[in-house]
Formats: C-alpha cells, sequence, structure tokens
C-alpha cells in the first residue's frame, strides 16, 4: 500500500468536510455565511463519474464558537476515514486543536487542510495539523483526484495542486490550472440545500473568480484573469435562494461583481425578477468605475447594501500598496448610485493604517468620499495577513504589526501608533454623528459643498464635550485598544445615544463653525481628540 492510501475494505470511503466562520454582525456585514467552498467540494465530487459514488462525503459548517472537543464528537461520530478542514484566519487555531484530538482518538484518520491559510502558510499549517496532505488554490478538481486516489489505493504525493510533507521537507505537485466554471456544479441546484431551516444568516452566492489587480495588502489570487460561472446557472441558483424564507439574505463573494456591465444588468434582472416585493437582503460589492446609469438603477432596491472599495485616495498610499485609483471615474460611479439607487444602502470601504498614508491623508480619504455623494462609510484597520505582498515585505516597507491573528497593523513610518489611535477617534467621531438626524443631513451638505466632514464633525464633538457629552464614551470598552478593534462602524454600542439636550450644542456648531467650504489655505484645524491618554502638546492640523 502506497503513502497516503487508505484501506478500507469493502465499505465506501467517508469524508468530513469541516468550517468555520465567525458569527459577526453590524452594516454591510452578514451575521454568518455559508462557507460555500464546502458545499462547491461536495457537489463537485459528488458529481464526477470516475469516483462512482464512492467516497460518501459529510460536511459541517459550523461557528467559531464551536469547541474543538464538540466538533471532534461530531466528526467521530460519523466513523470518517479522512477529514478535511477549510482553513481561515477566524479557524485554523480551533480546526488545529480539532485535528490533535481527531488524530488522539482515530491514529489511523487520514487529514487534509484547505483553504486560505492553506495556500499562505503550506509548511507552517501541514506542521501545525500533522496533515497527510495540503490542497492549495481551488479545490475542487485536487480533492476529485485526491479521493480517486485514495479509492484505487495509490499515493497522493505528486497530485497537481497539492503539498505533502515527507522527512521533514514539503513535497509540492504541480501548479494546477485554474479550473474552467463550467464544469462545476452547483451546490444549491444540486440539492444540499434542501432544508429550509440552516444555521445562517445569509448564503454566499459566486458569480466570477479571479482578480486582474494587485493590491498589496489583500490575500485572494493577484493578476488572474476572470472566469465567470455561466448566466443561466446563476439564474438558477438567485430562483432556488428566493425560494428559502426571506430571513437568509445573500452576499456575493465577487471582488467585483459588475466587471462586465452585460452580466451585472442580467443579474441584478434576475434578482429583482425572483425578489420582486424587495424583501430579501442582498450584499455587494463593485467597483465604482464599471457604475452606468442602468446598473445605478437596477441597485435601486431597499435591501441592498453595496460596499464599494475606495480604501484610500492618498496618492503615496496608492503607489506603495499597488492600488489603482481613477478619481473621476470613480466619482461618477458613486454620484450615480447616489442619484438613482437612493433605496440602496451604499458605503464607501476605507483601510486605516495603510503604509504610506498618514493621518492627515486617512482624513482627506473620508472627505473625499463624502464628496463623491456617499452617505455611509465603513472603516477597517488594516490587517497584514500571511501570503501577501504587505506580510512579505513587512521589514523593508518597516511596519509593526500584531505577530498573531488577526495580524492587526499596529504602526507605519509615516502613521505611527499615536496617529493611528486619533484615526480610529476621528473614524468613530464621524461615524457616530452620521448616525443622529439632527445633523446628519448638514454635515453630508457640507461635504458636498466641498466642505471637511471631518474637521466639521470634530469641531461639533468639542461643542457636545463642552455641553458635558463626550462622543468617544460611546467606543466600547472592550474595542478601544489599537491591537482589537473591530470593524469600526460596529463599534457604536446600542444602549448610547447621543443626548437629547444636545441642541445648544448643535446650534453653536451650525451659526459658528459649518459655514460651508473654505478656502484651502484657512483649512487648518486641530484634529487632536480628548481620549483619555491621547492627549498630545503639540495641535494636530492637515491641509485639504
Amino acid at each position: 500500500m502506497g503513502a497516503g492510501t487508505i484501506s478500507r475494505g469493502a465499505r465506501k470511503l467517508r469524508l468530513v468536510l469541516a468550517g468555520m466562520m465567525d458569527d459577526i454582525g453590524g452594516p454591510n456585514t452578514p451575521q454568518r455565511s455559508n462557507m460555500l467552498g464546502l458545499a462547491l467540494l461536495k457537489s463537485f465530487c459528488d458529481s464526477r463519474p470516475e469516483l462512482s459514488g464512492a467516497p460518501h462525503i459529510i460536511i459541517f459548517d459550523e461557528s467559531t464558537a464551536i469547541r474543538p472537543d464538540a466538533l471532534t464528537r461530531k466528526i467521530l461520530r460519523c466513523n470518517p476515514d479522512a477529514v478535511g478542514f477549510s482553513l481561515r484566519e477566524c479557524n485554523y487555531r480551533i480546526s488545529a486543536k480539532t485535528a490533535t484530538l481527531l488524530r488522539k482518538a482515530k491514529p489511523g484518520l487520514k487529514i487534509i487542510i484547505g483553504g486560505y491559510e492553506a495556500g499562505a502558510r503550506t509548511g507552517e499549517m501541514l506542521r501545525m495539523f500533522d496533515a497527510d496532505c495540503a490542497v492549495i488554490g481551488e479545490g475542487e478538481a485536487a480533492l476529485a483526484e485526491i479521493l480517486l486516489a485514495w479509492k484505487q489505493g495509490s499515493p497522493i504525493a505528486g497530485i497537481p495542486g497539492t503539498a505533502c510533507m515527507r522527512d521533514g521537507k514539503i513535497l509540492h505537485g504541480p501548479a494546477r490550472k485554474p479550473m474552467n466554471l463550467e464544469e462545476g456544479v452547483s451546490p444549491y441546484t444540486a440539492g444540499l440545500y434542501a432544508s429550509a431551516n440552516l444555521p445562517y444568516a445569509c448564503m454566499t452566492l459566486e458569480t466570477s473568480r479571479g482578480c486582474p489587480n494587485n493590491c498589496a495588502w489583500c490575500s485572494w489570487p493577484h493578476n488572474s484573469k476572470i472566469r465567470v460561472i455561466p448566466l443561466e446557472r446563476l439564474r438558477k441558483e438567485i430562483e432556488f435562494i428566493c425560494t428559502l424564507p426571506e430571513k437568509y439574505g445573500v452576499a456575493f463573494s465577487d471582488s467585483n461583481i459588475f466587471a462586465s456591465p452585460e452580466r451585472a444588468v442580467s443579474i441584478l434582472g434576475a434578482i429583482h425578477s425572483h425578489d420582486p416585493a424587495q424583501k430579501r437582503q442582498w450584499w455587494i460589492n463593485p467597483y465604482l468605475g464599471h457604475i452606468t446609469p442602468n446598473i445605478a438603477r437596477l441597485c435601486n432596491h431597499r435591501y441592498f447594501e453595496i460596499a464599494c472599495g475606495v480604501e484610500t485616495v492618498n496618492p503615496k498610499a496608492l503607489e506603495i500598496n499597488h492600488r489603482f485609483y481613477d478619481r473621476t471615474a470613480e466619482t461618477s460611479g458613486a454620484m450615480l448610485l447616489a442619484k438613482y439607487a437612493p433605496e440602496a444602502l451604499v458605503s464607501a470601504q476605507i483601510i486605516c493604517g495603510l503604509p504610506g498614508d498618514t493621518l492627515a491623508g486617512f482624513c482627506n480619504t473620508i472627505d473625499r468620499v463624502f464628496r463623491m455623494g456617499f452617505r455611509y462609510m465603513d472603516v477597517f484597520p488594516l490587517n497584514v495577513l500571511p501570503g501577501t505582498y504587505l506580510h512579505r515585505n513587512a521589514e523593508k516597507l518597516g511596519i509593526k504589526f500584531m505577530p498573531e491573528s488577526p495580524f492587526r497593523i499596529i504602526e507605519t513610518p509615516d502613521f505611527p501608533l499615536r496617529d493611528m489611535k486619533r484615526a480610529h477617534c476621528v473614524a468613530h467621531t464621524v461615524e457616530t454623528l452620521l448616525r443622529d438626524d439632527r445633523y446628519r443631513e448638514s454635515l453630508l451638505s457640507h461635504a458636498l459643498a466641498g466642505g471637511s466632514i471631518t474637521i466639521a464633525a470634530i469641531a461639533l464633538a468639542k461643542e457636545l464635550a463642552q455641553d458635558g457629552f463626550r462622543i468617544e464614551s460611546m467606543l466600547n470598552p472592550q474595542t478601544t485598544d489599537n491591537q482589537q478593534l473591530a470593524t469600526l462602524s460596529n463599534m457604536m454600542r446600542p444602549d448610547r445615544k447621543l443626548p437629547a439636550s444636545a441642541g445648544k450644542a448643535i446650534l453653536n456648531w451650525k451659526n459658528n463653525l459649518l459655514r460651508g467650504p473654505k478656502p484651502q489655505s484657512e483649512i487648518l484645524h486641530n484634529l487632536r481628540p480628548s481620549l483619555s491618554g491621547m492627549r498630545e502638546e503639540n495641535e494636530l492640523s492637515y491641509h485639504d
């Protein structure tokens, strides 16, 4: 029997595929979506004639709240011959502890790892899991070949798109060509989600794979041709999902669902056709430069949440992070959505802490997105993920970040820790004030007129402080440390509201501080937050 083979007699090979996702919530973020990758693996392998139904594949799509011992018991009850773990930043530790418990309970069990972490840190993950094989990149065809090898009693080392550990050395198989997505099998139409009682808040749907960009912080495959899933399959998937109870939303996994305007119109049309009453939630990520008037009109859905990746407009940060930014095209796209899709929740995504960025540049990005016509923003602290350009070149770039997951940025040469904390406070102040209808429209109008929304928001925050209320007190005390900050749009405690007695502060702000756009030479302001422990002797100002 060759290395990596399975002997099981006449019994059908049993494989458990396990994965875990975070339970999270907030604007533009579904609470938990299904791990589509696991379902795609099963539906593809179940359809392969060469396997002839030999593997019996069982999926455990769990929350990261599950304990390793509980997951171990669930898996062992299936009496598997092999277990595959889909590894992400949020679950690889839980998965590794589960693998250790499984090995102890069933020493002959085979362990396969896949997912992003298996590709980004192949050797480390193989050792951590004592795994028999790692699948690198897209896994459908690779897993099918692994199962066929086990069915035939052949070794798995050398299969394209895989890596195995032998005598302390990693043995890589040849690189595997990108999959022809027309060969894929939809888990939705294949019946994997037949139950109407699923443990998710939303379903994940992909319309394409690949990304032509090369953003330095991104863990997605770079500079790859976009491959598309046939439109007829997508229409059937949308039709099926819309037969599920309306509590299940849909999150599109594409980095840019509108890469092809013609396809975008067809996909959006299918959504409107099968959700005519607009009762289901849909989460979409587009590139603003691809928005047309027709697409914008089709985005006018009261339960569309459209998160647009602006990230930064700082030229130095754009250059260092290999980020493309077309100010004219992206402003046009934002304005089209603002004009033709008023019912949708359209937000700009911004990254805080990018190499090359500064506090001034970060504030300028916030100002810019609201001048583009956005009404909401999502600010995320940078995570320097293993396998990315930033992680590989961290020493060269002089960036410091947490050595363990989530690898949160601490500081960069241009963005020291004290400024990072200030940036978090500025973003939190703007975000908090925009939640209050009493001056939301004034702030947005000020921005559209060319004014600085960050300057106006900090000025109002100071007026509120003089009235006895500090906006920073609304920060969740569990997440105020720079290394622990979660998505800034989710940081406001729901039990805290701006005071009803803030009328005097608002009146002073409107009369004395909000006077429309100022000449560039006059746009100077002290952006020093008054958070305890963050006061500095020198004032901080910036030019737009």
